[in-house]
């Protein structure tokens, strides 16, 4: 079976689109990394890990130049769904489940593509993996009804459970919470409406003006933290976040049931795989290579066991980010790599930076980025 990759040879326009596309992505990347591992229930690390190793894992071995893998909505919430019958999202192993889970899904990968699963594709409808991936958003976003209202709304139960929850208790509602989510939302959808608009009038490089067109969440996450410094106002905060490298080690499998993770984790490998898929087919329709599906399926494999060895979570290609690299100008995998390096620049020296970060914050970037789905 041949295996080629989008890395190599370096692309005949050099370094420096994949370099600008990088940092553009890294821009947009920090701030959702946070916000995903917070959705899956899981410190904010867990996501800065995802946007580090499984980066290099599929700029190596993916069939497509422009997808970005790392943490995404969808497999987040399912991280979350697929741990809380096993284990709870406040004891003490729940990242050592969400790192066990990220491992055997990369196995079921590995499982698909010995039997050539990526033959079989063509036979799913798209109307099925629409139909789920609407279902999920609609989820997530009533998921983050507890931060837009500081009410402590129980996990678990049907989807529906936080609008009863919040309509049965209304009046106990947290002012800062509601006002800080909606303030936030509004300014991301003033940011993605508005600005485009502006940066045409300017005589701006393609390059700068995606990064300033994309900076939406930074500035949220820039305005969060500043607000909680300057005034500290009653809100809840992401707390500390240990800065440098995750240690490297295998996951724990012995002290774990991962008896009880085998069919969830099959699930999500499957909608890893069909999600990443469609996006790269998606983009494929404007590039001229060709999207290998049994390939993809080695590579988000390859890419799911470095988060597992990395202490972080399951990692898919992202819709908003894999657009966004290809509209800043990516030629090939490349940018990853600068994606890679920027990120790891941002685990060294910028931990403490996310510390007073709201909550409200987070649950408005994650309700914004769901909508289109």
């Amino acid at each position: 079976m041949k295996i080629s990759n989008t890395l190599y040879p370096l692309p005949h326009q050099g370094l420096l689109p994949d370099f600008i596309a990088g940092l553009v992505v890294a821009v947009m990347l920090v701030p959702q990394a946070v916000a995903y591992a917070f959705l899956a229930g899981l410190p904010p690390e867990a996501g800065l890990f995802s946007s580090l190793l499984p980066l290099l894992a599929y700029a190596l071995l993916g069939s497509s130049p422009t997808l970005a893998v790392g943490p995404v909505a969808i497999i987040s919430l399912m991280t979350l769904s697929s741990l809380q019958g096993v284990v709870s999202p406040d004891a003490s192993d729940y990242p050592a489940y969400a790192t066990l889970l990220a491992g055997m899904t990369g196995l079921w990968l590995f499982i698909f593509f010995a039997i050539g699963l990526g033959s079989w594709t063509s036979f799913i409808s798209h109307s099925v993996i629409s139909g789920f991936t609407s279902a999920a958003a609609i989820v997530i976003i009533l998921s983050q009804l507890k931060y837009f209202t500081g009410l402590d709304i129980p996990r678990g139960g049907p989807g529906w459970s936080p609008v009863a929850f919040t309509a049965e208790h209304w009046r106990d509602i947290a002012l800062w919470p509601l006002i800080t989510a909606l303030t936030g939302a509004a300014l991301l959808i003033f940011w993605q409406k508005v600005i485009p608009a502006v940066t045409t009038r300017f005589a701006l490089p393609d390059a700068l003006r995606t990064l300033a067109n994309r900076a939406g969440p930074l500035v949220l996450v820039t305005t969060g933290i500043l607000l909680v410094l300057v005034i500290s106002p009653p809100l809840a905060t992401v707390g500390a976040v240990p800065s440098g490298f995750p240690t490297l080690s295998l996951p724990q499998i012995s002290e774990l049931n991962w008896q009880a993770l085998l069919l969830p984790s099959g699930v999500l490998a499957l909608i890893i795989y069909l999600e990443s898929l469609s996006i790269s087919n998606t983009m494929a329709r404007e590039q001229t290579n060709r999207i290998r599906p049994n390939q993809e399926l080695l590579a988000l494999g390859t890419a799911n066991v470095a988060a597992a060895i990395s202490h972080a979570m399951p990692v898919a290609g992202g819709f908003g980010r894999s657009m966004v690299m290809q509209s800043a100008g990516a030629l090939s995998q490349w940018a990853a790599v600068f994606t890679f390096g920027f990120m790891a620049l941002v685990c060294l020296v910028a931990g403490s930076w996310f510390e007073h970060l709201p909550h409200a914050a987070l649950g408005a970037l994650i309700v914004v980025a769901t909508w289109p789905l």
